[in-house]
């Protein structure tokens, strides 16, 4: 798994290849890769600060989250 710094990382590695294309396709896709990392990055910082509240599930025998 990555860690918040990583996929921040390789949201700056997008930005950087969009900026080299002039590619309409390229572009859009890099940018949607951008914000994705961006997101997950986003995600996983929240993870990193506040773990203490996240609530797990219980697993049933047939391992069924309940």
């Amino acid at each position: 798994m990555f860690n918040s710094g990583q996929y921040r990382a390789k949201a700056a590695e997008y930005k950087a290849h969009g900026q080299k294309t002039d590619n309409p396709n390229e572009v859009r896709e890099f940018r949607h890769l951008e914000r994705t990392f961006s997101e997950m990055a986003d995600n996983e910082e929240w993870v990193e600060h506040n773990h203490d509240k996240i609530v797990l599930g219980t697993t049933n025998d047939q391992g069924v989250v309940g």
